[in-house]
């Protein structure tokens, strides 16, 4: 049954730019900085990556293509210009003249860029976040999930096959690390067989009713039931050496 799903999950993946984009609520202002000026505005539904929340702000970070007409040497994004995306639809306009994050390419009639602004949190929709998502499925359900349980939300927010030893295997959601332009892990999902059994995190992650975690500087692992010390150690050996190296 895993290699099935996985089979589909890979067909999926090969149709989208982001692996673990947030969603725009609503027609959301981008700032220079938390609290700062007005930088440019996103419509409804434009995917974005996003940071860490902290003290109720994101920063946020996107592919948008930018008319030449509206860019200034090469480098500076004059105000007025449209932000569209890869498709060609506006999903967005400039307040004023601003820098891009960094500038990819170019074709024949736009620069293809990637922009960065701040964003207040709740301008971010609450579905699209997987931790939110995954809290309200673990309410849903026992503290034993069967793999059928999860395979909506394994294809919503589009996880990758990751590790597997003997009977454990794994799903992998990547974090984006804005700054230094590389993935890392943001949620792997752990099951024994057909069995959910633990969640290695990096995000806020509010789990009720868990057994126990484990919790390493970058990291936490979280048993969703009453496991043996040398099984819990297996998972956490298997599994917590292999997110470090990410």
């Amino acid at each position: 049954m895993a290699k099935t799903f996985f089979k589909i999950l890979i067909s999926i993946l090969s149709f989208t730019f982001y692996a673990n984009a947030e969603t725009i609520s609503g027609n959301c202002f981008i700032l220079d900085k938390p609290f700062g000026e007005n930088q440019f505005q996103l419509n409804p539904g434009t995917t974005v990556d996003c940071s860490i929340p902290q003290k109720g702000w994101c920063m946020i970070l996107f592919k948008a293509f930018i008319e030449k007409k509206y860019v200034y040497d090469g480098i500076k994004i004059l105000a007025n210009a449209r932000i569209k995306n890869e498709n060609g639809k506006n999903i967005g306009r400039v307040f004023a003249d601003m820098n891009p994050y960094r500038t990819i390419t170019e074709n024949d009639t736009c620069f293809i860029m990637e922009i960065a602004g701040y964003i207040e949190a709740g301008c971010i929709e609450d579905t699209s976040v997987v931790e939110h998502e995954l809290e309200k499925l673990y309410i849903k359900n026992d503290s034993l999930f069967s793999i059928s349980s999860f395979n909506k939300h394994l294809l919503n927010f589009k996880y990758e096959q990751w590790i597997s030893k003997d009977n454990l295997y794994s799903y992998l959601l990547k974090e984006t690390d804005i700054v230094n332009q590389k993935s890392g892990l943001r949620v792997v999902i752990i099951f024994d067989k057909e069995k959910a059994i633990a969640i290695l995190h990096k995000r806020s992650l509010h789990i009720r009713n868990f057994e126990s975690a484990i919790t390493t500087q970058r990291y936490s692992l979280v048993y969703l039931s009453s496991f043996n010390e040398t099984y819990k150690k297996k998972i956490a050996d298997t599994f917590l050496k292999f997110a470090d190296e990410l």
